[in-house]
């Protein structure tokens, strides 16, 4: 696995490759209705907020598997997206992850968080294995065949992080 900061100017390519993979998402993603996806145009702009940092996860020198988007909300707090390919290995991703968060931590981040569909097992599997935790705000946005979807908070905050770390030294 490789891991490397992404750039608007030079990775062009990568992010379109990056952008195409919502195309072949789970199902229950690709059908819910009300949940905000950006346009090219929104995408293009997104990834040059001064403040979002894009990570690109390699699989083997050649493939690209995986994005993790990190935004500086504020006080310490970084809000995660990822972004992967169908199929990538959980544990990849995880471990990618965990890297751009102990970074991030070690630079002074006081949280990082996600906001994810209750429905996405895998993600949340994830999070947990990163000892992120739901944090009890929760809300409903968009629908998946009539119910509406059910979004949580996780988070990991740099003293959780810390104890972690103190606990496996």
């Amino acid at each position: 696995m490789m891991i490397r900061r992404l750039d608007p100017d030079t990775d062009l390519e990568l992010y379109g490759e990056m952008y195409s993979w919502e195309m072949d998402a789970p199902q229950w993603f690709r059908e819910a209705s009300g949940v905000d996806r950006p346009t090219w145009e929104d995408f293009l702009t997104q990834i040059r907020d001064v403040n979002q940092i894009d990570i690109g996860v390699w699989s083997n020198r050649d493939t690209l598997c995986a994005v993790v988007s990190v935004t500086d909300r504020g006080s310490g707090s970084f809000e995660g997206h990822l972004w992967a390919k169908r199929h990538t290995k959980l544990e990849t991703i995880t471990m990618a992850v965990w890297q751009v968060m102990d970074d991030l931590f070690q630079r002074g981040m006081n949280e990082a968080f996600v906001v994810v569909a209750e429905k996405n097992r895998a993600v949340i599997r994830m999070c947990q294995a990163l000892h992120m935790i739901a944090d009890g705000q929760t809300k409903i946005g968009g629908e998946y065949h009539g119910r509406p979807i059910k979004w949580i908070k996780l988070c990991c905050t740099r003293d959780m992080w810390v104890r972690l770390h103190e606990k496996v030294a």
